[in-house]
């Protein structure tokens, strides 16, 4: 029987619970939350999706790390960016974890990079960060539809949709699509007024951000106020590709053919649907789709640097920490 963990059970802590719940191998399933009133939320969510694949799992609810066992097959680490490098120094220092999940945004400041692959390293822990475009069918046929083409153009534009908290998720495809790490960001383009996020006690940015990607440029959107729907644009010297998640659609467009273009209606994954895809490859065939700390380090150090430099300038906080999670 596996030993799994969830570390964090808020809102994605909750939804990986639920997608443990339907792995087919047995399970041991550990819960860990501070909050009380976060575990009675992952309880009622893995209720909702009790099925026959849930009666090979025992699961228990805790409010502390030290309830865990010495031996851990995978672990999720859901929590918030602020605490999670001390979250991972707690849990490595007294046991021993197979491969790790973590979500983001990373970490706030940019020596915790660093010191979080030191750590992995010495543990010899597999880690794998939860950014899923990139296994989600609509991205790889895109990924298929550019094959043998040079990407030129990255584009992101919406209203208000987060550029903080979100950005990686798009960063992590471009770099997926070009086989390239995102740089020289510049965001000279981004509001001078920082705001509240959503989430209490971080940062959030509207504006533009630009960089580099291979050959491509890309300029990611949020505009102030707005609800205006975000929209992906890709584009090659040959193809233009554009993806609205919102109404499920994509837009195929061949320069070479007419100027012809087709449209691909699609479906976006639930978080606990794609967590049960992650957690059983991973335990079953010690493999993932998803980024590797190393792949996902590449660009969360160049977008952290620059929104915690351009942060430092309007709000006076240290250049190399950005207040988002």
């Amino acid at each position: 029987m596996y030993r799994v963990a969830v570390i964090g059970a808020g809102q994605l802590g909750s939804r990986h619970l639920q997608g443990l719940s339907q792995v087919s191998p047995a399970c041991e399933i550990f819960v860990v939350d501070p909050s009380t009133t976060s575990l009675d939320v992952a309880r009622k969510r893995f209720a909702e999706v009790a099925t026959v694949r849930s009666e090979n799992k025992m699961i228990s609810y805790h409010t502390s790390m030290e309830e865990l066992p010495t031996t851990l097959d995978y672990v999720v680490v859901a929590t918030n960016a602020d605490i999670r490098l001390n979250v991972m120094r707690a849990l490595l220092a007294k046991r021993r974890v197979g491969s790790l999940l973590l979500e983001k945004v990373l970490f706030q400041y940019i020596e915790d990079y660093q010191a979080a692959e030191k750590m992995l390293f010495e543990k010899n822990v597999q880690v794998w960060v939860n950014c899923p475009r990139r296994i989600w069918a609509i991205y790889r046929m895109i990924h298929d539809f550019f094959a043998g083409d040079t990407l030129r153009y990255f584009q992101v534009r919406g209203g208000a949709w987060g550029l903080g908290c979100n950005s990686v998720h798009y960063l992590d495809l471009l770099a997926w699509l070009t086989k390239s790490a995102p740089s020289n960001f510049t965001a000279a383009g981004l509001d001078k007024k920082i705001i509240n996020s959503k989430r209490l006690g971080f940062f959030e940015f509207t504006g533009t951000l630009q960089g580099d990607c291979g050959d491509a440029l890309f300029e990611i959107t949020s505009l102030v106020n707005s609800n205006l729907p975000s929209l992906l644009t890709i584009r090659s010297d040959f193809k233009t590709c554009i993806i609205d998640e919102g109404s499920k659609r994509a837009y195929f467009l061949e320069h070479s053919n007419g100027r012809s273009y087709s449209i691909e209606n699609f479906d976006i994954p639930p978080i606990s649907s794609l967590s049960t895809e992650i957690a059983e490859q991973i335990l079953l065939q010690n493999k993932s789709g998803l980024p590797s700390y190393q792949e996902s380090k590449a660009y969360h150090l160049p977008f952290i640097a620059s929104l915690g430099e351009f942060a430092a300038k309007s709000v006076g906080t240290p250049p190399n920490f950005c207040k988002i999670t």
